[in-house]
């Protein structure tokens, strides 16, 4: 356990006293990351929920208990905040940032009725913080910038739509629109749960991948 004054990194990182400290179980957007609000206008959800956090968090004595380490050689903890109690159930329950399931199933139920209620970045659409990063990591690599088809987001600001629709459709391959363009998902693949559609904005489900490939989607 240690404890302290905290800087907010970003939406799921502090540091206390010098040490990095990554919140467990969450994941937030990432600074440079963009989201949609309810209106469809783009806004650094990354920076927003940082802003939010350090608001919240202000000058008061954080305790952490570390539970291991990442590769990154940050302190893996639950921290709690005087007068908010854990900041992952305030971060998850406001709509900053979503359950890292791959690592945790505590603050499920919580995304859920965060979502059901539109707080946050559920009141809009956004891409899954993990996703973003492999797709910043990949436009890195390539080395060139690309711009979403039909998306008036410039080069750089990697967005693909995490509004969920219900999900009662029949047909399972899920037709994404990413800043690669349109992408078919199909069950089983690296991103197919972390990708939600939006029909609204021109996402779709499709029962073949035929039938997404005549409708101008690529595989993942």
């Amino acid at each position: 356990v240690f404890r302290g004054p905290a800087r907010v990194v970003d939406g799921d990182t502090l540091e206390i006293a010098g040490e990095r400290v990554r919140l467990l179980g969450i994941d937030a957007p990432e600074k440079g990351q963009m989201c949609q609000d309810a209106q469809g206008s783009g806004y650094e959800c990354g920076v927003v929920v940082k802003d939010a956090l350090t608001r919240q968090i202000g000058s008061s004595p954080i305790e952490c208990q570390a539970e291991s380490r990442d590769m990154y050689g940050r302190n893996v903890s639950k921290c709690d905040a005087p007068g908010t109690g854990d900041l992952g159930t305030w971060l998850v329950s406001n709509g900053y940032a979503v359950a890292y399931r791959q690592y945790s199933k505590e603050y499920v139920a919580l995304e859920e009725s965060a979502e059901a209620a539109h707080r946050g970045i559920w009141a809009g659409s956004f891409q899954e913080p993990a996703e973003w990063r492999r797709e910043h990591k990949r436009k890195n690599a390539a080395g060139h910038n690309r711009t979403s088809e039909g998306s008036s987001f410039t080069s750089g600001n990697f967005f693909s739509c995490r509004a969920d629709t219900d999900q009662s459709s029949k047909c399972a391959i899920k037709g994404n629109i990413s800043s690669y363009g349109k992408i078919y998902h199909v069950p089983g693949s690296n991103a197919y749960e972390s990708v939600r559609i939006n029909v609204s904005s021109g996402e779709r489900w499709f029962c073949s991948r035929e039938e997404a490939e005549q409708a101008g989607w690529r595989a993942s």
